[in-house]
């Protein structure tokens, strides 16, 4: 469960890096340049992908109720 929900913070985190924080984004493109960034940004999403879907497997496995709708 630990590891889909990092996935998903991580995967959302590097999606929001835009709108949270532009400024560090530009300043990152201007540092290391727009080739790299766009690699560490695509290495870190797709990290955080795996961490879902293994994340998921493991849940699938023994899964929890986590809300019982009213009756």
């Amino acid at each position: 469960m630990t590891a889909l929900v990092l996935g998903l913070v991580i995967f959302i985190g590097m999606h929001s890096v835009r709108i949270v924080a532009d400024d560090f984004r530009t300043r990152r493109i201007e540092h290391v340049g727009a080739n790299v960034w766009r690699a560490m940004y695509s290495a870190i999403s797709l990290l955080g992908l795996v961490l879902i879907v293994s994340g998921y497997g493991v849940a699938r496995g023994a899964p929890q109720v986590v809300w019982v709708p009213p009756v």
